[in-house]
C-alpha cells in the first residue's frame, strides 16, 4: 500500500507537481531513481494521477458557484450524467444531508450563472429545485 515516503512524496507533489526526481530526491532524502519508481508504482495503482488544472480567471471563468440540486431520487444518475459533462461544472457529485447533489461550477458572469440555471438546469427533467452559492474569494483549486 502507502507507506510514509509514499505520503511525503505525495504531499510535496500536491504543492508542485512540476519538480525533477532530483529536487524531490533531495527533500525526501533519497535518490532520484527511487522517486521515479515511486510515482510509477503510484500512478500505475491509481494512488497519484497527474493533469492540468487551469487558472479558472485566466481562461475566462472569474466566477465560482456551488450549486446544490434536490432531485427525484430515482433519476439522480440521469442527472448527473446530463449535466456532468458540461464545461461549467467541474465536479459533481451524490451527497447526504440537505442537497441530493452538489455541484462545483466556473461562470464567466453573474449573467451565465442565470443563464445556466434557466437553460441547463432548469431543463433537466427530475431537477425539483436548486440553491445556489457565489463563492468570494475562490482560492486557486476550486
Amino acid at each position: 500500500m502507502v507507506d510514509e515516503l509514499d505520503r511525503k512524496l505525495i504531499s510535496i507533489l500536491r504543492k508542485n507537481s512540476r519538480q525533477s526526481s532530483d529536487i524531490l530526491g533531495t527533500q525526501l532524502g533519497v535518490d532520484s531513481s527511487t522517486v521515479r519508481r515511486r510515482i510509477k508504482k503510484l500512478v500505475d495503482k491509481g494512488v497519484l494521477t497527474f493533469y492540468a488544472h487551469p487558472n479558472p480567471d485566466a481562461i475566462g471563468f472569474p466566477v465560482k458557484a456551488i450549486i446544490g440540486l434536490n432531485v427525484e431520487t430515482q433519476k439522480m444518475h440521469a442527472i448527473m450524467d446530463a449535466l456532468g459533462h458540461r464545461e461549467e461544472i467541474r465536479w459533481i457529485y451524490p451527497t447526504t444531508g440537505r442537497f441530493d447533489i452538489i455541484a462545483m461550477c466556473w461562470f464567466a458572469s453573474n449573467q451565465s450563472i442565470y443563464d445556466f440555471l434557466e437553460n441547463v438546469i432548469g431543463t433537466v427533467k427530475g431537477v425539483k429545485d436548486t440553491e445556489t452559492f457565489v463563492c468570494l474569494n475562490a482560492p486557486e483549486e476550486s
